[in-house]
């Protein structure tokens, strides 16, 4: 978004093309060859690309790191304070994928009230000859995930439908039990 008065029409637009970062704490830029968190950067080749990376916190973190196709590709250095951060340098892009900012913390630091503190940027996505990213490994593990999920749903439908074990719940809770 431009610098000045927030507009909902600019942040609904922002937010459409991906232009977000989520956190709990610290604030994030991010560009990859001068191409902003949300678009594209289209390449003939496989190549050394420059990054800029911004961070500003309330708290201090442990790690900043460029992740690229889910591998950390940069590990950034922090400042005495470990609370801000502004550095550029050269990510080695050799296929299609994407790269994000994130920063994080071991454990919770106050006033942020959570396990630990976390912030990362949508995607830059990165474009090489056109070929779309695959990653049969992410895929995998997403379909496994996925079974997971059904097997719980399915495990605790059972349990709301009255099944033993739900009429034990149920009497348990002191619910009332259908006959």
């Amino acid at each position: 978004m431009a610098n000045g008065p927030i507009r909902s029409e600019a942040w609904l637009d922002a937010l459409r093309q991906g232009r977000t970062f989520a956190t709990n704490g610290p604030l994030l830029d991010f560009s990859v060859a001068g191409n902003p968190i949300g678009s594209t950067l289209r390449l003939e080749r496989g190549q050394g690309v420059p990054f800029s990376a911004r961070l500003r916190s309330i708290v201090p973190v442990d790690h900043a790191q460029v992740v690229c196709n889910g591998r950390v590709a940069r590990e950034l250095a922090l400042g005495p304070h470990r609370d801000r951060l502004d550095v550029s340098g050269t990510l080695p892009i050799v296929s299609s994928g994407w790269c994000v900012l994130r920063a994080f913390t071991a454990k919770a630091e106050y006033p942020v009230l959570d396990n630990f503190v976390y912030a990362t940027t949508s995607p830059v996505y990165v474009s090489v000859r056109g070929a779309a990213p695959r990653s049969p490994e992410d895929a995998r593990y997403f379909e496994a995930w996925i079974d997971h999920l059904l097997q719980n749903h399915r495990q605790l439908s059972r349990l709301e439908l009255g099944d033993g074990e739900g009429r034990c719940a149920a009497e348990a809770q002191g619910r009332p039990v259908g006959v």
